[in-house]
């Protein structure tokens, strides 16, 4: 049976091709005002409350998003050496208080990741692929199970702009082994969906809420004395 890639594989490919051909991400000036870091925490509902779920669709991504780089080796690393959009140490976070009140409340996290960037315009914000949680694999029928079926339990976008205001937009999907649900065929994974645009203040705990799986987002500006090179 083919095995499927992991994550890794992908981000560090990534992380190579923008290494060689100078993808913007590398490129960012962190002594711009527009530096800001920002905090992501996604997690399962304590309770499952009833969704509608649907048949996925195939999803297709422009080829300019942007895929998060792999984390920082060291936990104690300086966040200032960090590139543009790559995964920041767990102890650099502000949203550990949260981590650790959700655990014991039954709520279990999918997606913990902070990373640093600049913010654009609307016009030329960049937009950025959240993946994370279990990779779901299973075959597309029983007369071919070696042909696979994939998707990460949390996959979508982000975008965050900044014109006057800070304006953050959301779409994920969020998918589940058919065999979680009311659905006879266990073969494959359903799909819903958390689609929401907001304007947020800087520095702010943001919410978003979904009947199966919570969303923590908090944006803050970088000033130049925690820039890198200073």
């Amino acid at each position: 049976m083919a095995k499927p890639l992991s994550k890794n594989f992908f981000t560090i490919s990534l992380l190579f091709i923008s290494m060689l051909f100078g993808a913007s991400p590398l490129k960012a000036d962190r002594k711009a005002d527009n530096w800001y870091q920002v905090e992501l925490l996604i997690f399962r509902q304590a309770s499952n409350y009833e969704t509608a779920f649907e048949l996925p669709y195939v999803k297709t991504y422009p080829a300019g998003i942007i895929e998060l780089l792999p984390p920082l080796l060291n936990e104690t690393v300086d966040n200032k050496i960090a590139l543009a959009y790559q995964l920041l140490p767990a102890n650099i976070s502000s949203l550990k208080e949260e981590t650790q009140k959700l655990d014991p409340a039954g709520y279990s996290i999918i997606v913990a990741n902070s990373w640093q960037q600049p913010i654009a315009s609307s016009s030329h914000a960049d937009l950025i692929h959240i993946v994370g949680g279990e990779l779901l694999v299973t075959p597309l029928s029983y007369e071919s199970p070696d042909s696979l079926q994939q998707a990460w339990e949390i996959d979508g976008t982000l975008k965050i702009s900044s014109n006057y205001y800070m304006d953050v937009n959301l779409d994920l999907s969020f998918n589940v082994p058919k065999s979680t649900t009311y659905y006879s065929n266990n073969l494959g994974y359903l799909t819903t969906y958390l689609k929401e645009s907001r304007r947020i203040r800087l520095g702010e705990l943001n919410y978003f809420d979904h009947p199966q799986f919570g969303l923590l987002l908090r944006v803050s500006r970088i000033t130049h004395s925690d820039s890198a090179g200073d």
